[in-house]
């Protein structure tokens, strides 16, 4: 299941997709700064751990800026997050239910998707399973010594990679209160004195580098639709919470069925609860911390943001599954069949998909290949608003120098054509991508109705028309 899982995420890579808006915005930061630059708030609303920042940009000026470097290392995050995800199951699920987490694992939509984006989340997948790791580690020694050394690396552990993952810290909290309450005195010294470091780390990186993300109204509101508990605190918000927490599974789990998969989780949740307490809260408190922390507005539990909890919520399912499995009557080949298929149908279904066909997002780079090919002298090029950190980051590879487009920032649609329309004389290109179908229906329909369109092509995601406002 680790190959399967490697070529799935291998096969996206090579895909070689143009990267949609947001890998761009954060592409064009991680190009265009400095290693020093990029301790500073980054522009087009972004942000990223200073850490993975790091490491993006030492690739950069190893393997140059091209898509197959700038998304290198969530590659190998994705890829090495199979391989600790194997081994951490090994040590604490029956052989049977590592085979059912690893699936889950290989065959998630969203960690493949995100093993081969120009973003931060496929990292701290790789990160939670390392802190999980180290705690689990910790319950299996006896020897006083062996038990002290594991606290140890766990409290060093937890402060180093807190630069590498935003939220590494959920995980953090959730593993050091168990590590704490579980332990007898001296040994619960130790884990107090390793989440103090941890605690000071965090500190300091949260003044140097994540305070004015954290202080972002504009990031405040994007997330505010489903990410935050709805106040006040009625029915409303203990929907949010049954729909957050389990419907992670769908959003950005890839697995489909809103009902049997929540009820996998749960018998999983009362099995492993029965069998090690302090295992099911290691694997339950930092969903529970980064739950909370969305009820208090503090961190959106929302889609690619929780994209870290997947691994817990699998771990924890596999049990359910295997449980399920051994209380379905009827043979125990058919039980196995028929609950699985009911999991993962849907999951193989579209994986096999991607593999013949990976889904394209935003494809702009053949909508500016045709622009190049076409486009005439002194002929305009007018840019969506949305489309310009795209395009920025492709303009050099398609012949576009930076005083050959212009940006409209009116984020309407209707405002845009207007301004397109007003602004032109001749020949002008529009370029659009990062919009949906109402936004290109409306800027076509208005400027068919005042030019004659001449050229243009569509591609997933990304179009490009040519309008002649003089002929008509």
């Amino acid at each position: 299941m680790v190959a399967v899982g490697a070529v799935l995420r291998i096969r996206l890579y090579l895909a070689n997709r143009s990267l949609w808006s947001d890998e761009a915005r954060l592409a064009l930061n991680l190009v265009d700064r400095s290693f020093a630059g990029l301790w500073q708030p980054l522009d087009w609303r972004q942000g990223a751990p200073v850490g993975f920042l790091m490491l993006q940009k030492s690739v950069i000026c190893l393997l140059g800026s091209s898509e197959y470097a700038l998304r290198l290392i969530p590659l190998l995050c994705g890829i090495a997050s199979l391989v600790w995800f194997y081994f951490l199951a090994k040590k604490i699920l029956d052989p049977g239910a590592v085979l059912v987490g690893l699936a889950m694992m290989s065959l998630s939509k969203g960690l493949i998707d995100y093993s081969a984006e120009v973003k931060q989340y496929s990292m701290d997948v790789l990160v939670a399973l390392v802190i999980l790791a180290a705690t689990v580690r910790c319950f299996q020694v006896d020897a006083p010594g062996d038990k002290r050394r594991g606290l140890v690396v766990w409290g060093v552990l937890s402060a180093i990679l807190l630069w590498f993952s935003n939220p590494v810290v959920f995980v953090i909290a959730g593993t050091g209160i168990v590590l704490m309450v579980s332990n007898r005195r001296d040994a619960r010294l130790i884990a107090a004195g390793g989440a103090a470091f941890a605690g000071a780390s965090f500190a300091v990186d949260y003044f140097l580098v994540l305070r004015p993300l954290h202080q972002s109204a504009y990031l405040y509101e994007f997330w505010q639709q489903g990410g935050f508990m709805p106040r006040p605190i009625n029915f409303r918000a203990i929907r949010w919470v049954w729909k957050a927490y389990l419907l992670a599974f769908r959003t950005p789990g890839g697995f489909k069925l809103p009902v049997f998969t929540p009820l996998v989780f749960l018998i999983g949740v009362v099995k492993l609860s029965a069998r090690n307490r302090w295992l099911a809260a290691v694997l339950l408190l930092p969903t529970l911390a980064a739950l909370a922390a969305g009820a208090l507005g503090e961190y959106p539990y929302l889609h690619r943001l929780i994209l870290f909890v997947l691994p817990m919520l699998f771990l924890v399912s596999a049990v359910g599954l295997q449980t399920l499995w051994e209380i379905v009557q009827g043979p125990q080949w058919l039980a196995i069949v028929v609950v699985s298929a009911a999991f993962f149908g849907g999951a193989v279904v579209a994986d096999v998909k991607a593999v013949i066909s990976p889904e394209r997002t935003e494809e702009i780079k053949p909508v500016l290949s045709y622009l190049q090919g076409h486009r005439k002298e002194g002929e305009m090029i007018d840019v969506f608003w949305a489309a310009e950190p795209a395009v920025r980051y492709y303009a050099g590879r398609f012949g576009l120098g930076a005083g050959e487009f212009r940006v409209i920032a009116d984020t309407d649609a209707a405002g845009f054509a207007g301004e397109v329309q007003r602004s032109s004389a001749g020949g002008v290109w529009i370029v659009l991508t990062h919009r949906s179908d109402e936004e290109r229906h409306t800027i076509v329909d208005l400027l068919d109705h005042v030019g004659k369109r001449v050229y243009g092509i569509s591609a997933p995601g990304a179009d490009v028309e040519c309008y002649d406002f003089v002929s008509k």
